[in-house]
């Protein structure tokens, strides 16, 4: 009765990370790699890091929209109770094409007449196309790549304002997670059965904060700090199901989309006809909450004496670090060849336990393309397209306790690779 009262409160996930820290923010930076923490020079700014924004030379606005297709294999085993006999299987996990739509807007702030620019906000918007936000919460032992599978289906919203004097740029801004809450009762033991079910979502801010450093014109030096967040989701079920049998009173708990510390350092050199950037980034998954569902039940509906509960085990994830790097040649002024490679550390630990927990260090190579019409003397209107292929190592692990019952046991491993390409339209004024 727990497991069914359960699934009738959340249907299922892996959705626990940024889901732009795999490709980056806008098409032009993703087509350089994804790098940006010191180029990044429109509305992107705003989630790669804010005192970027100090580069904005005009009011601006935009829309894109990508496509996310991943390839992952998992290799697990299955257990037949009846023979007690341990059979290989394989399946791919999240199979399917992912479709989403990005907008924002930055714009000088004026100060007044003859005061130049010196105060900056933007504003960065990406959702899935089919929905604002998936939430999931799956078994800690089912096998699953929980940097890729459902991560990136919620919508990400980043807000900043940045302050520039002379060569120095400071910023600050916030990112938005959902909070979930509420409450679930099913009398089915009453003479018209009572179900009430009440959801209340809410919002966790994080903070963001960055410099940037312009010492001579076309170099920039960029340093960011990125907060920690996640989405927390409690939900207190009822149920009566008999007069025959005692009520349930329980709460599900369960921390999705957690987000981790990030320090960026980035740095970019601009002329007329060439660009070159680089980033490192790293990334706290040391205090990384497994997002699976905790369940405690009570005997009372004041939820003051526990029976049972179970519990979610530790990730064990470990810090990690990546690295991009990208370039960007200009054969005719108004159009931009572009071209980037990256490199990142797994976080995810030997999977020799209870958990099955798929990834290895990722690689991605990208190309873009770009066309600025102003600079032929169109119209201020600039359109990217880019293209970046990516590869998750494939690995085994062996685990240490013999649990045939455990889909991991006596080996866990998987890879694959993805694609994501997209394109994005930029307004001036």
């Amino acid at each position: 009765m727990v497991a069914t009262a359960f699934l009738f409160v959340i249907p299922a996930s892996g959705a626990w990370a940024n889901p732009l820290d795999l490709f980056g923010a806008g098409s032009e930076q993703i087509g350089m790699g994804g790098t940006g923490v010191a180029t990044a020079h429109s509305y992107e700014a705003a989630y790669y890091n804010p005192a970027a924004l100090g580069l904005v030379e005009q009011i601006e606005g935009g829309l894109g929209f990508s496509v996310y297709r991943p390839w992952l294999d998992a290799r697990f085993n299955t257990y037949d109770s009846a023979t007690q006999t341990v059979g290989r299987a394989s399946s791919r996990r999240f199979n399917r094409t992912q479709f989403y739509f990005d907008t924002g807007a930055a714009l000088p702030i004026p100060l007044g007449r003859n005061v130049g620019r010196h105060l900056f906000f933007g504003v960065y918007v990406q959702s899935p196309a089919d929905a604002l936000y998936s939430v999931e919460a799956i078994q800690a032992t089912q096998p699953n790549y929980p940097l890729y599978e459902n991560r990136n289906r919620r919508l990400v919203l980043n807000t900043a304002i940045s302050g520039r004097y002379k060569w120095l740029m400071f910023g600050v801004g916030v990112s938005l997670m959902p909070t979930v809450g509420g409450a679930v009762k099913v009398d089915l033991d009453a003479a018209r059965p009572q179900n009430y079910l009440d959801v209340e979502a809410g919002y966790r801010f994080s903070p963001n904060v960055g410099l940037l450093f312009e010492p001579i014109k076309g170099l920039t030096l960029g340093f960011s700090w990125r907060g920690a967040n996640r989405t927390d989701i409690e939900l207190p079920v009822d149920a009566s199901v008999s007069s025959s049998i005692n009520p349930i009173y329980m709460t599900v708990n369960a921390i999705t989309y957690w987000t981790p510390d990030e320090i960026s350092f980035g740095v970019g050199w601009k002329t007329d006809t060439y660009a070159v950037a680089a980033d490192v980034i790293a990334f706290m998954y040391s205090n990384f909450i497994l997002a699976s569902p905790e369940v405690a039940v009570y005997s009372d509906a004041d939820r003051e004496d526990e029976t049972n509960s179970s519990g979610v085990p530790d990730a064990g994830f470990r810090d990690s670090v990546s690295v991009r790097v990208g370039a960007e040649y200009r054969p005719h002024p108004a159009v931009a060849l572009r071209a980037g490679f990256g490199w990142a550390q797994s976080p995810i630990p030997v999977q020799s336990g209870e958990t099955n927990l798929l990834g290895g260090d990722q690689y991605t190579g990208s190309f873009g393309i770009g066309f600025d019409a102003a600079r032929i003397g169109g119209p201020k209107i600039v359109v990217d397209a880019h293209f970046m292929a990516g590869a998750v190592l494939d690995n085994t692990d062996a685990k240490l306790v013999i649990d045939p019952t455990n889909p991991g046991y006596p080996t866990i491993g998987g890879g694959g690779w993805f694609l994501n390409s997209g394109f994005s339209i930029r307004f001036g004024l």
